[in-house]
């Protein structure tokens, strides 16, 4: 193979079936999948939410990676993600190297189109060499099950019932009538909790007749003919998507209850949901007696991985939110100990303060997923908290 035939560039309409057709052999996705991602791709007209990086070799599509924008919120700031995904090489073209090439091409995409943080899922031996972090998944887990609390057994639809009032507010998604409204729903909650998808949502297997639809059901909790929020579950085991604004979480967690009651007439033991850490919402479910664990999963081999793309970007996008977690500091030095390099932001106009934190690249990254962190200054050993960002799901 000349090396120097080998070009890669941003994909164009017209490559679109070459890709799937590609897509389809290597991943092995069936013809329902192939038409869903189809779909997809020709919803996002203007390249809004991903774009596909293709290799061409004699003018033959060989290999491709998708970078997937979403904008993550961390408080007053907000990064710009990358979403790394589709890495693929033609079989009779694999073992030359191509995949690295293809992924130092993606390293770069990156870095010019000013993304702060990307991730990925896949064989952290390989990505780690283009400076992936591999770090745990959380999820929420409810698990569906009767108690017994001494010579007493109350069950599980006992427990969390729901009232008939409520049972009159709750029925099914309509799929020609009801999505537009729910996809507002959607993405005002996903604003205001962690972050904001721009185009593409779950919600596209509303419009589509697919196979795998048929595993997914979809309730609202609608009052006065207005839809307050809504819940989509895939084979009663995921909860995927979901909605509601800020004023109807207590509806929100009826409908969840609703859900779960479900689940566990349909013999599921527990339902696991990609939510927010939010503080508040916990709160509600536990008066509500719904018995949850917010599970951290990790994977030794593959896995969920991350890296930040440019830390002095990134730290320049978080100021607002540091600024708000430390407001009486005026220069902030930050030491990372992983790399030769220290970023100093100055928060306030009085700069005469300085704090200086020691920390490590594994460490912010923990931070940027929303783990709870204490940091150390180098002077005097005093911890400085920097918070809990409403992130949950990796």
């Amino acid at each position: 193979m000349d090396l120097k035939k080998i070009k890669i560039r941003d994909f164009d309409r017209k490559d679109v079936k070459e890709i799937l057709c590609l897509w389809q052999n290597i991943f092995s996705y069936d013809e329902n999948t192939i038409k869903i991602l189809k779909d997809m791709i020709e919803a996002d007209k203007e390249k809004n939410v991903f774009n596909i990086r293709i290799m061409e070799y004699k003018n033959k599509i060989i290999g491709t990676t998708c970078i997937k924008k979403r904008l993550i919120k961390f408080g007053k700031s907000f990064l710009l993600c990358g979403d790394v995904g589709y890495v693929a090489v033609s079989p009779e073209f694999q073992g030359q190297g191509l995949g690295t090439r293809l992924m130092e091409d993606n390293s770069q995409y990156l870095f010019k189109n000013n993304f702060h943080i990307s991730r990925l899922g896949g064989l952290h031996r390989f990505y780690k060499r283009f400076g992936y972090i591999p770090v745990t998944s959380k999820y929420w887990q409810f698990n569906i099950k009767d108690i017994k609390a001494g010579n007493k057994k109350f069950s599980f639809e006992e427990i969390i019932k729901v009232s008939d009032e409520d049972l009159n507010c709750i029925g099914e998604m309509n799929k020609l009538t009801d999505w537009e409204e729910c996809v507002k729903i959607e993405e005002k909650c996903h604003y205001e909790s962690f972050g904001y998808e721009p185009l593409i949502s779950p919600f596209i297997s509303l419009q589509l007749k697919r196979k795998f639809d048929e595993e997914i059901k979809r309730f609202v909790y609608e009052r006065n003919r207005k839809i307050l929020t809504f819940i989509m579950i895939y084979n009663w085991e995921l909860i995927f998507s979901y909605g509601y604004l800020p004023e109807y979480k207590n509806e929100f967690v009826v409908l969840l209850k609703y859900v779960l009651t479900k689940a566990k007439y349909m013999h599921k033991n527990s339902v696991r949901a990609l939510f927010p850490c939010d503080e508040e919402l916990a709160d509600i479910l536990l008066k509500n007696n719904i018995e949850f664990e917010i599970v951290e999963h990790y994977d030794s081999i593959a896995g969920n991985m991350i890296k930040i793309v440019d830390i002095g970007k990134t730290l320049e996008a978080l100021t607002p939110e540091i600024r708000r977690l430390s407001s009486n500091i005026g220069k902030l030095i930050i030491d990372f100990s992983d790399i030769e390099r220290t970023f100093i932001l100055n928060l306030n106009e009085n700069i005469d303060k300085e704090v200086k934190l020691n920390i490590s690249i594994k460490e912010f990254i923990q931070w940027l997923k929303g783990s709870n962190i204490n940091l150390k200054t180098i002077k005097d050993k005093i911890s400085f908290y920097l918070g809990y960002p409403k992130y949950t799901e990796f």
